[in-house]
């Protein structure tokens, strides 16, 4: 897991690595920054390179990647996307927000 930058100014090059590279487990957002905040930053910066994009039950079924809101809902999305590289969104302490990737790469 990579450590957020207090001031965030390389999250968009972190969230880069951890969405091209599957082997990465997760990524940290800044803190207060908020999990659904930092799980739609992720699914924007995936399309953004090229990945097609599912957020919870929406989206197409046959999507690169799905994100989960929260790992509550993690069940949910893996059913509906079995193919898909999953991530979920999770708070973690000292407000910091991360999404992390479910299990190994398919």
């Amino acid at each position: 897991m990579e450590c957020a930058a207090g001031d965030g100014s390389n999250l968009d090059t972190r969230v880069e690595r951890f969405i091209a590279d599957r082997s990465s487990s997760a990524v940290t957002g800044i803190r207060r920054m908020g999990r659904e905040e930092l799980v739609r930053f992720v699914a924007s910066k995936a399309r953004e390179m090229g990945y097609s994009v599912a957020i919870g039950a929406d989206g197409p079924s046959d999507a690169d990647i799905a994100i989960a809101m929260h790992w509550d809902c993690l069940d949910e999305v893996a059913a509906r996307h079995p193919d898909s590289d999953i991530m979920y969104g999770q708070d973690l302490c000292h407000q910091v927000p991360a999404v992390v990737r479910l299990g190994n790469p398919r």
